[in-house]
């Protein structure tokens, strides 16, 4: 347990209390499934949570256990037992029933019924526990015995399912249809495996629910709620959510809304271990370095590291092909690794703008991590770009804003004048750009360069017009992203309007800026291509890119357009998604 009373690994340290006080995400959801267990039939209804690592799925299971505890109605009928989060010594069914015997000893505990927890201690000494059908007898009769239907909140289902044989899976499947029979709520880190399988025990048995990222909006939402829970403790968190919202607006694109993740953001706000996006990013990727470099380990051939590290430095979607080109390895060797990745939900398989797919890391800050801890300097310099970018640019909501505010003293009362001059240039009116510009007087730089660069590129004269440009992106980049930032995109729609679109791309390129802008170049790449090459770029970068995106391409359509697509997984996923605080 932390000192802040938070969980990151193990919910379980946590008294009930204290949990409850930092649960504070998801709980639509919670609802949800809680309603489900008070029409609970007969013929039980069994559902699995499907997330990646740090999205809570333990939590969830604890979060529902206690639900059952704590209200009558529910207590009355359910028995809920919860386990450890791997349970690695499941390799048959008798097991399987051993561990629930134990949960429920547990339980019996801490409902101060201490006779009869060791009565089930001294029980599982005898030999009726060593036979799967025996001790499934046995179990079911302590249950009808205490009076309550057995509810499993099992993690890492996949992990005892594939160790079981397919006899027992079937055994399993059939106790778990018995009217009257045990409750399963399990999760995962992927779809199980039999889902899809025909002639699998439990093909299509679960309800799916699959744990999506926390958005932006909910991560503020809880991070308000956890704040307001912590008193006297939470004021300076309240503070910098109210004083500095890009900060946490930043964190939130880098660390992909993972909420274990974001527990050690508002941690160390509470602390005041940081005063900068940049130092938070440090702190956080020291916390996080032993449980990274331990997810890495955990693969123990060479191959399989390589293909983790190729993968995690490309940062954005690669294909099979690009692997193996990275790796030196034939494609036909990288496919069985990837499908292992894929299984332990490290790596997904997700749409590209061509017809392969790519793959990419699913727990985005291990992917920070990676390239900060593993990349090269050049790589680790594009993140601290990116992390500026973030910074100084306010994404969708602060774009929408730049059209009708001056955010700097000077710019009230010329900026109607500055854009009518590059209106102007835009539109080939030349012989009005003198007269404006007079009007205009002296500029601050970055608006200077901008302007040159228009009347360049409006002249085709590009070699000029890319000086003037780098000179604008080499400027003040809080003056360029909070005051200039249209009149950037301006000049951006007009050299692709000229024709110059794949040129200006590869001068992107060649000059650097495609790295230090990236988000920027993403967007522009997007523009020129179609939206869909919005989908090779990272996610923390894609992010970004969305808004100004939809802002070129609005301009140009006279009306706004649809959102750029979404990075899909190459496989079906639940129909059901749950992501509301």
């Amino acid at each position: 347990m932390t000192t802040l009373g938070m969980a990151i690994y193990d919910p379980r340290r946590l008294d009930d209390e204290t949990f409850l006080a930092g649960f504070v995400a998801r709980g639509d959801f919670v609802a949800f499934l809680l309603d489900k267990l008070r029409d609970m039939p007969e013929l039980a209804e069994h559902h699995i949570i499907v997330g990646p690592r740090g999205m809570g799925k333990t939590s969830l299971l604890r979060r529902l256990a206690i639900g059952i505890s704590s209200e009558p109605a529910l207590r009355q009928r359910f028995i809920p037992l919860t386990f450890r989060e791997e349970q690695y010594n499941v390799r048959s069914l008798d097991a399987f029933w051993r561990n629930c015997a134990e949960s429920l000893a547990e339980w019996c505990e801490s409902e101060a019924k201490a006779d009869v927890a060791a009565e089930i201690d001294r029980s599982l000494l005898t030999p009726q526990w060593r036979d799967s059908n025996s001790a499934m007898e046995a179990f079911l009769a302590l249950s009808k015995r205490l009076g309550g239907r057995p509810v499993l909140f099992v993690d890492n289902l996949d992990l005892i399912l594939d160790a079981l044989s397919a006899e027992q899976n079937w055994e399993l499947r059939r106790i778990l249809q018995a009217p009257g029979g045990p409750v399963l709520f399990g999760a995962a880190t992927q779809l199980l495996r039999q889902s899809g399988e025909r002639d699998a025990a439990f093909y299509e048995f679960f309800h799916p629910h699959m744990l999506d990222p926390l958005s932006e909006a909910e991560l503020l939402q809880c991070m308000n709620r956890l704040a307001q829970a912590r008193g006297e403790a939470g004021k300076a968190v309240s503070e910098i959510l109210a004083r500095e919202p890009e900060r946490i607006r930043t964190l939130h694109t880098l660390t992909g809304g993972n909420p274990r993740v974001l527990t050690l953001v508002y941690q160390l706000l509470e602390r005041s271990e940081s005063d900068t996006v940049f130092s938070d990013l440090e702190v956080l990727l020291d916390q996080l370095t032993p449980f990274y470099k331990a997810r890495v380990e955990e693969y123990q051939t060479d191959l399989q590291r390589a293909v983790i590290d190729a993968i995690a430095l490309h940062w954005h979607p690669i294909t099979s092909h690009d692997l193996s080109l990275a790796t030196a390895v034939d494609v036909t060797t990288i496919s069985p690794q990837l499908n292992r990745l894929k299984r332990d939900g490290l790596v997904e398989e997700v749409e590209t703008s061509g017809a392969r797919a790519g793959y990419q890391l699913v727990e985005r800050f291990f992917n920070i991590w990676y390239l900060m801890r593993h990349g090269t300097r050049r790589t680790r310099q594009k993140i601290y770009w990116l992390t500026a970018f973030l910074s100084s640019f306010c994404a969708a909501a602060e774009l929408a804003k730049m059209k009708s505010q001056a955010m700097s003293e000077g710019r009230a009362n010329w900026h109607p004048l500055y854009l009518e001059a590059l209106e102007a240039v835009g539109e080939g009116r030349m012989a009005e750009l003198a007269p404006l510009r007079a009007a205009l007087g002296e500029l601050p730089p970055v608006g200077r360069e901008l302007l040159d660069a228009a009347v360049e590129i409006s002249s085709d004269n590009f070699g000029a017009a890319m000086l003037h440009l780098q000179e604008a992106l080499a400027g003040d980049q809080d003056q360029l992203r909070s005051t200039f930032f249209e009149d950037l995109l301006r000049l951006l729609r007009i050299a692709e309007a000229r024709g110059y679109g794949e040129k200006l791309i590869g001068w992107f390129v060649e000059s650097g800026q495609a790295e230090r802008q990236a988000p920027l170049y993403a967007a522009f790449v997007g523009y020129v291509r179609g939206q869909q090459f919005l989908l090779d770029f990272s996610p923390e970068i894609r992010k970004p890119a969305e808004p100004i995106l939809r802002w070129l391409s609005s301009r140009r359509n006279s009306q706004p357009v649809q959102n750029p697509p979404k990075p899909k997984r190459r496989r079906g996923r639940p129909p059901r998604k749950h992501s509301t605080a």
